[in-house]
Parts: structure tokens; sequence; C-alpha cells
């Protein structure tokens, strides 16, 4: 799995960046994004001071390079341990790391609010599944109360107004949060799919970790996902748009999964 770090496609104009190119050329530019990536990689995105040790690591013959950018352009800095830092990565990896660390807490919220909501829901013998009828509705699961005199009058909220409350006050997906899970995909997967998905019905990030996770890790051979990818396309086709999109999705993966 590669580790991510941004990597503005305008970084080559950067007023340092314009003078390291003048004076080291490309290699001089390929230099500093390999100690970028390997900042990225070290404990604290931080490493020590040696321009030798950096100079075997990226396999460059010219340790003196490796000085002159780490010293010459402002775009390094040293700590008070002596370990080597680039302030630009730093503070873009501290917000990317509290990025992350709200949707996994997310996460992990909603799928216990989901867990004891359908615990709750399962403990009910007077609530039971049905299909509706209409082909509309076909494309939604709702729950109906057996007790009710007209089955065919059923709220289309059912199911969704169960599965919803599982998300309430749960972390909605956005539109940075999609790109940057998009970002993160491995090759294989379609995790910025589904995140686009959700993001695109306002889906919450706990719904996104359980889609990602009955789909196969969004595999893209996996039957599962395939199914998810048809699912999407049907609504769109017949310009659906789920009352309770949270409930909506996951109900029809779920149901498809146990068939």
């Amino acid at each position: 799995m590669y580790n991510y770090f941004p990597h503005p496609s305008n970084a080559r104009v950067d007023g340092a960046l314009i003078e390291l190119r003048q004076e080291l050329g490309s290699a001089g530019y390929g230099i500093y994004w390999m100690i970028l990536e390997l900042l990225r990689d070290a404990d604290g995105y931080r490493l020590k001071n040696s321009p030798r040790t950096i100079a075997f690591a990226i396999n460059e013959p010219d340790t003196s390079a490796i000085e002159k950018v780490t010293t010459s352009y402002g775009l390094f800095a040293v700590d008070d341990d002596g370990l080597l830092f680039s302030p630009w990565l730093s503070d873009a990896m501290e917000q990317y790391d509290n990025r992350k660390a709200r949707l996994q807490e997310a996460g992990r919220k909603g799928a216990e609010r989901r867990a004891a909501s359908i615990h709750q829901a399962t403990s009910h013998p007077e609530a039971t599944l049905k299909q509706p009828q209409n082909k509309a509705a076909a494309l939604d699961v709702t729950l109906q109360d057996e007790k009710r005199p007209n089955p065919t009058q059923a709220t289309r909220a059912g199911m969704g107004a169960l599965v919803s409350q599982l998300s309430q006050n749960e972390e909605v997906m956005t539109e940075e949060a999609m790109h940057e899970i998009a970002l993160q995909t491995m090759a294989g997967h379609a995790h910025g799919y589904i995140a686009h998905v959700c993001w695109q019905y306002h889906m919450s990030v706990g719904t996104y970790e359980e889609l990602v996770q009955l789909t196969n890790s969004a595999n893209l051979k996996s039957p599962a996902y395939k199914r998810f990818v048809d699912l999407v396309k049907r609504i769109q086709r017949d310009k659906f748009k789920p009352d309770h999109p949270d409930a909506f999705f996951l109900a029809k993966m779920r149901q498809e999964g146990a068939k």
C-alpha cells in the first residue's frame, strides 16, 4: 500500500523551487521530492540530518547535491534534536492525520449506533421486512407493522427510518473527505467510487465504511462490488431518489449478500 502525502501540481512555480531548478535542474527537483518521500515514511516525518545517509537511501551519488537541497533554499529545517524535517510537509501531514482521525472516529461511532439500532429493531417481533409492490418503491426496502390493517400502506420511511436513525448526528461524507479517500485508493479497489456515491447521496461516513465492507473492501473484481455498481446505475437510470439513502443502500446490499 502506498503512503499518501500531497503533491501540488504547481509546486514547480514556488519561488524556492524555481531557484532550486535554476541551479540544479530537474535532477535537483527530483532529489527534493525523494527527500520528502523519505520524510513521509519516517517516524514523526523527521530524519537524521545526514546527507550521506540520505544520498544512499535515494541512490544519489552526489552527496553535495543532497546538502545543497536541504540547506540552501529554505525548504527544510533541523530541529533541536538534529533531525531534518520539512515545515511544509509537517503541516500538510498534521492536517491529513487530523482529518483521517475524525473520519475513523465518525465511522467507529456510526458502526456502534448502527449495531445498537439493528439489535433493537430485530428484538421486536412485530416488525417485519416486506418488499413493496409498486415500481418506484421496488428499489427501496420498507419496514411494515404486521398489526396494520392494510400492509400496502406501508410508509417509504420504514426501513429508511430504521437505519437512518443509525446515522443521526453522524458525520456526513464531505467533498473534501471524498477526494481524500480517492487519493488513497489502491489499484484494483474503488474506495473513491463508493465515497463519491456517499457524497452524492449525502450519506454518512459510517455508511461508507460499511459499504466498503459489504463490497469486499471495494474490490473491483468482487461480485458484491459489481452488485453495488449495478444498484447505483439502476437508481440513476430510473431517476429514483431514496428518502433515506443510508438505509436504502445498506439494506439493498445486505439483502443481495444474503442471496
